[in-house]
Protein backbone atom coordinates (compact mmCIF):
# COMPACT_ATOMS: atom_id res chain seq x y z
CA UNK A 1 0.00 0.00 0.00
CA UNK A 2 1.66 3.30 -1.10
CA UNK A 3 0.94 6.13 1.30
CA UNK A 4 0.10 9.51 1.28
CA UNK A 5 4.00 10.39 0.58
CA UNK A 6 5.00 8.14 -1.81
CA UNK A 7 1.56 8.68 -3.87
CA UNK A 8 2.81 12.22 -4.00
CA UNK A 9 6.54 11.40 -5.00
CA UNK A 10 4.74 9.26 -7.66
CA UNK A 11 2.57 11.86 -9.16
CA UNK A 12 5.16 14.24 -9.23
CA UNK A 13 7.47 11.47 -11.52
CA UNK A 14 4.55 10.91 -13.60
CA UNK A 15 4.24 15.18 -14.14
CA UNK A 16 7.77 15.03 -15.62
CA UNK A 17 6.70 12.46 -18.12
CA UNK A 18 3.35 14.40 -19.55
CA UNK A 19 4.62 16.65 -23.16
CA UNK A 20 2.00 18.38 -24.21
CA UNK A 21 1.35 21.30 -27.27
CA UNK A 22 0.08 24.37 -26.98
CA UNK A 23 -1.87 26.44 -29.75
CA UNK A 24 -3.06 30.47 -29.34
CA UNK A 25 -6.50 30.74 -30.12
CA UNK A 26 -7.22 33.91 -32.39
CA UNK A 27 -9.11 34.91 -29.18
CA UNK A 28 -6.14 34.81 -27.30
CA UNK A 29 -6.82 32.27 -25.22
CA UNK A 30 -4.24 29.13 -24.61
CA UNK A 31 -5.13 25.77 -25.59
CA UNK A 32 -3.21 22.58 -24.41
CA UNK A 33 -3.34 19.05 -25.76
CA UNK A 34 -1.25 16.43 -24.14
CA UNK A 35 0.67 14.18 -26.32
CA UNK A 36 1.87 10.99 -26.46
CA UNK A 37 4.37 8.10 -28.14
CA UNK A 38 6.82 9.69 -30.79
CA UNK A 39 4.98 13.18 -31.05
CA UNK A 40 5.62 13.46 -26.91
CA UNK A 41 8.99 16.16 -27.70
CA UNK A 42 6.87 19.54 -26.55
CA UNK A 43 7.40 20.45 -23.39
CA UNK A 44 5.93 19.28 -20.04
CA UNK A 45 3.26 20.44 -19.13
CA UNK A 46 4.65 21.86 -15.54
CA UNK A 47 6.80 24.28 -17.88
CA UNK A 48 3.35 25.30 -20.23
CA UNK A 49 1.29 25.82 -17.09
CA UNK A 50 4.11 28.18 -15.23
CA UNK A 51 4.45 30.19 -18.82
CA UNK A 52 1.14 30.31 -19.82
CA UNK A 53 -1.39 30.98 -16.98
CA UNK A 54 -0.29 34.69 -16.57
CA UNK A 55 -0.97 35.07 -20.04
CA UNK A 56 -4.84 34.72 -19.62
CA UNK A 57 -7.18 31.99 -20.29
CA UNK A 58 -5.77 28.54 -20.78
CA UNK A 59 -7.76 25.56 -22.00
CA UNK A 60 -6.62 22.55 -20.88
CA UNK A 61 -7.60 19.15 -22.48
CA UNK A 62 -7.89 16.47 -20.39
CA UNK A 63 -9.00 13.89 -23.42
CA UNK A 64 -7.60 10.85 -24.07
CA UNK A 65 -5.56 10.79 -20.57
CA UNK A 66 -5.74 8.14 -18.31
CA UNK A 67 -6.93 8.62 -14.64
CA UNK A 68 -3.60 8.60 -12.99
CA UNK A 69 -2.36 11.13 -15.78
CA UNK A 70 -5.43 13.41 -14.66
CA UNK A 71 -4.54 12.81 -11.42
CA UNK A 72 -1.28 14.42 -12.10
CA UNK A 73 -2.83 17.41 -13.83
CA UNK A 74 -4.96 18.20 -10.88
CA UNK A 75 -2.08 17.77 -8.70
CA UNK A 76 -0.09 20.72 -10.89
CA UNK A 77 -2.62 22.70 -11.09
CA UNK A 78 -3.52 22.31 -7.11
CA UNK A 79 0.24 23.25 -6.26
CA UNK A 80 0.57 25.92 -8.79
CA UNK A 81 -1.64 28.22 -6.08
CA UNK A 82 -2.69 29.84 -9.57
CA UNK A 83 -5.68 28.24 -10.70
CA UNK A 84 -8.07 31.13 -9.51
CA UNK A 85 -5.45 33.76 -10.41
CA UNK A 86 -7.50 37.03 -12.21
CA UNK A 87 -4.91 37.39 -15.18
CA UNK A 88 -7.07 35.01 -16.62
CA UNK A 89 -9.45 31.44 -16.18
CA UNK A 90 -8.32 27.82 -16.60
CA UNK A 91 -10.82 25.63 -18.38
CA UNK A 92 -10.53 22.19 -17.60
CA UNK A 93 -12.34 19.75 -20.83
CA UNK A 94 -13.19 16.68 -18.96
CA UNK A 95 -15.29 14.48 -20.22
CA UNK A 96 -14.74 11.38 -17.44
CA UNK A 97 -17.46 11.76 -14.57
CA UNK A 98 -14.77 10.31 -12.30
CA UNK A 99 -12.21 12.73 -12.99
CA UNK A 100 -14.24 15.52 -12.21
CA UNK A 101 -15.39 14.01 -9.14
CA UNK A 102 -11.30 14.36 -8.44
CA UNK A 103 -11.66 18.00 -9.15
CA UNK A 104 -14.33 18.44 -7.05
CA UNK A 105 -13.13 16.47 -4.30
CA UNK A 106 -9.55 18.50 -4.05
CA UNK A 107 -11.49 22.07 -4.17
CA UNK A 108 -10.57 22.61 -7.71
CA UNK A 109 -13.83 23.17 -9.50
CA UNK A 110 -14.05 26.59 -7.15
CA UNK A 111 -10.97 27.49 -9.28
CA UNK A 112 -11.28 26.40 -12.80
CA UNK A 113 -14.32 25.98 -15.24
CA UNK A 114 -14.41 22.40 -16.23
CA UNK A 115 -16.42 21.50 -19.24
CA UNK A 116 -17.80 18.26 -20.58
CA UNK A 117 -16.67 18.85 -24.08
CA UNK A 118 -14.60 20.88 -26.31
CA UNK A 119 -18.08 22.41 -27.99
CA UNK A 120 -19.11 23.95 -24.23
CA UNK A 121 -15.15 25.26 -24.16
CA UNK A 122 -15.38 26.73 -27.26
CA UNK A 123 -19.02 28.49 -27.05
CA UNK A 124 -17.08 30.02 -23.52
CA UNK A 125 -14.41 31.41 -25.08
CA UNK A 126 -15.69 32.68 -28.33
CA UNK A 127 -19.13 34.05 -26.22
CA UNK A 128 -16.52 36.10 -23.67
CA UNK A 129 -14.47 37.28 -26.04
CA UNK A 130 -17.64 38.74 -27.98
CA UNK A 131 -18.40 40.61 -25.08
CA UNK A 132 -15.53 42.09 -24.62
CA UNK A 133 -15.13 43.38 -27.75
CA UNK A 134 -18.80 44.93 -27.67
CA UNK A 135 -17.67 45.82 -23.55
CA UNK A 136 -14.63 47.48 -25.54
CA UNK A 137 -16.73 49.29 -27.74
CA UNK A 138 -19.23 50.52 -25.65
CA UNK A 139 -22.10 48.61 -26.79
CA UNK A 140 -22.57 45.99 -23.91
CA UNK A 141 -24.63 46.65 -21.17
CA UNK A 142 -22.56 47.51 -17.77
CA UNK A 143 -23.85 43.67 -16.82
CA UNK A 144 -23.31 41.50 -19.48
CA UNK A 145 -19.23 43.15 -19.58
CA UNK A 146 -17.08 40.03 -18.66
CA UNK A 147 -15.25 40.01 -15.59
CA UNK A 148 -11.09 40.45 -15.85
Amino acid sequence: MMTGRSQDEAVKVMRSDLRVRTLRLATGTYFISFVTGSDASGPTFDDALERLLPSGDVVINLEGLGNDSARAVAAALRESGRAGDSRGRVIVVCEQANIRGLFRLWGLDRQVLIEHSLDDVFRYVLGRAWLASLAHAGGAPESARPEG
